[in-house]
């Protein structure tokens, strides 16, 4: 780049001229949010505050502040380049640079690498961001789709976008087929934010060692045993002070589990939480006000001693305490696609947002709760959010309020009997999927207990089932094309089909090599509790190590067929006689039958996606999409 005060002469020749700024500004800029700045360089916060627009609102990432001071840099007809996070697009706090660069017409070509990872070593998210100081009258935007690609071949998806597209207000892109869709759909009237009345975090204890329990077990009469983070040990509590609470993770479409309990030293009454006085909680809850008065110095010294007064035991924050306890929906923060669980009456809490997500609330006299989780969870506003959200590396979007409130929501006209009629069949399925659901959930859990409490069974592997004690009720049919074929097994699954379950692998075979689907093994049954009660264990085997990354040990390949069938203990072992074995999980699964309303785990998953199915047909409809929109959603085309 030349000097700001270098001599060049005018494009027609003759006497050199003066041009103030630089040709090309390039760089890349540091990339740190405000709150470790404060902790860091509270000063320099004051001074980017105090001297940028871009930092104007109080919170934000110094990159905007340099991409504002890089464009200052520049002379009138000046080129400015630098890769940089694009969160900038639709965070709020990139509003004042989204304004300035609209007010100049200054963007001339982005290339988004959406969640591809350009630095190896840190998780970024990051564009090229190419700037103009003379106003241009539209933008060439591309998106890499594969690093390795477009660094051999340049090739990524492209469109150009008028400068009025990027205003203040956030940036989305659509390209391609579903750029008339997102189009189509951005105009509707009616916007999430239009709908609900309140969309509201969960609790922030500021102490969750203490307050939250991830294991927790029933107690005496009128109590409960937790497993106290902050103590290392179990400690018994009153019930009625433990809320129940939902993770990360354990939350999905028409669906939640309550996995974990939070002490919640409040009274709630008409959405409304009060502090429990200290000498009745010691009075009515002598066990909690013990275990709270232990921790009494921890709570106290909290946010630098801001709880050193007679309400030490409160929560960080109080804001949305009480707005648990009534219907809402709840919506997942950190999600690969758009969710919501209808809680009629369950009364489940999130703690904090980014382990939890989001309570809604919704005015019943503008849209139903029922019919808004149905909207929230079809294919085409999943489609939409991941149009206008954040992305991030794995495939995760984030389904905040910002982006939720920009979902077109389809509100019902009463004078409209089609629309009245779809309206009404989409509340019937949400409430038939949600059932579903709780019976999907339920099943596993009851299938453990009843074999937990019996002494006589044992984990075992899937060969302990093909033996001859079974030959009459299961035949195995092999798939893989060597029993001793060997490769590195990143994931198992397990599929039902009628009367038959194939056992199947993604397997690569080398280390670094692109995993694939590989079926290895089908059983045929002729017995059903016996395939109702393998399908169910293994399902929830996968689940309790779905966070595994792989299954081979080591840096060798390993057999895959043995692996599946002799070395993993997903079943368990009766006894040794034919009779007593297959007598005993009849017995088993018809109590479980008894008990969660069904033994047929496969039949239940089957009836979700039909249930689902059904919703998403309907929601089409009431949107008014053609076969080829249709397509798009789903991906088609």
């Amino acid at each position: 780049s030349l000097s700001p005060s270098e001599e060049k002469k005018s494009e027609t020749g003759g006497t050199p001229v003066l041009r103030r700024g630089f040709d090309v500004v390039i760089g890349n800029p540091p990339y740190e949010r405000i709150q470790t700045m404060q902790a860091n360089a509270p000063q320099a916060v004051e001074f980017l505050k105090a001297n940028y627009h871009s930092a104007a609102s109080g919170n934000f990432d110094i990159y905007v502040c340099f991409i504002e001071r890089g464009l200052q840099l520049l002379n009138a007809d000046g080129l400015f380049g630098y890769i940089c996070p694009h969160k900038f697009f639709q965070a709020e706090y990139g509003e004042q640079l989204r304004r300035l660069l609209n007010e100049g017409r200054h963007v001339r070509h982005i290339l988004s690498f959406g969640d591809l990872q350009v630095f190896p070593q840190v998780s970024t998210y990051t564009c090229l961001l190419f700037l103009d100081n003379e106003p241009q009258p539209a933008c060439r935007f591309a998106k890499v789709e594969s690093l390795d690609e477009w660094r051999a071949t340049g090739v990524a998806q492209e469109g150009v976008f008028p400068a009025a597209h990027f205003s203040a207000s956030a940036w989305n892109f659509a390209l391609g087929a579903s750029a008339p869709l997102f189009q189509r759909l951005s105009k509707l009237p009616d916007r999430f934010a239009d709908v609900t009345e309140r969309v509201f975090q969960g609790p922030i204890t500021s102490a969750d060692k203490v307050y939250l329990f991830e294991e927790f077990r029933e107690g005496k009469k009128g109590s409960t045993e937790v497993l106290s983070q902050e103590d290392g040990a179990w400690v018994t509590l009153e019930s009625r002070l433990l809320k129940r609470v939902v993770r990360a993770g354990n939350v999905g479409r028409y669906w939640a589990e309550a996995r974990a309990l939070v002490l919640f030293p409040y009274e709630v009454k008409d959405n409304e939480a009060r502090l429990i006085p200290a000498a009745k909680l010691k009075r009515s809850f002598p066990l909690a006000w013990d275990y709270l008065f232990r921790h009494r110095k921890t709570l106290e010294d909290r946010e630098d001693g801001s709880f050193r007064d007679e309400e030490w035991y409160r929560f960080g924050r109080t804001q949305n305490l009480g707005m648990w306890e009534q219907p809402k929906l709840l919506v997942p923060y950190m999600i690969t696609e758009l969710s919501a669980h209808f809680d009629r009456a369950e009364d489940f809490y999130f703690i904090n947002v980014t382990t939890g997500g989001y309570g809604v609330t919704a005015d019943p006299g503008k849209i139903q709760l029922a019919y808004l989780c149905g909207l929230l969870n079809s294919r085409l506003l999943d489609f939409y959010l991941k149009h206008v959200s954040t992305n991030f590396r794995g495939g995760y979007f984030a389904a905040n309020k910002q982006f939720l409130d920009k979902l077109p929501i389809k509100r019902i006209d009463p004078k409209k009997k089609t629309e009245v009629k779809l309206e009404r069949e989409i509340v019937e399925r949400v409430e038939q999927i949600q059932a579903a659901h709780r019976q999907r959930v339920k099943l596993p859990e009851v299938l453990e207990r009843l074999i937990r409490h019996s002494t006589t069974r044992v984990p075992c592997n899937l060969a302990h089932y093909l033996q001859k004690d079974f030959a009459a009720a299961v035949q195995p049919e092999i798939l893989i094309d060597d029993v001793q074929r060997a490769g590195f097994v990143h994931a198992i699954q397990i599929e039902a089909d009628g009367k038959a379950l194939t056992l199947s692998a993604t397997v690569a075979a080398k280390a670094d090599a692109e995993p694939q689907p590989l079926p290895v093994l089908r059983l045929a049954f002729k017995d059903d509790a016996l395939r109702q009660f393998i399908y169910a264990r293994w399902k929830q085997f996968l689940a309790e190590h779905s966070r595994q990354k792989k299954w081979t040990k080591g840096k060798k390949p390993e057999a895959i067929f043995p692996l599946l069938v002799n070395a993993l203990e997903p079943l368990v072992y009766f006894s040794s006689g034919a009779g007593d074995n297959l007598r005993a999980i009849r017995d088993l699964m018809n109590a479980v039958e008894q008990e969660a309303g069904s033994a047929d785990l496969a039949a239940i998953e089957a009836e979700i996606r039909k249930l689902d199915g059904e919703i998403d047909e309907r929601v089409y409809e009431l949107y008014g999409l053609a076969p080829e929109e249709i397509r798009v959603v789903e991906g088609g085309e």
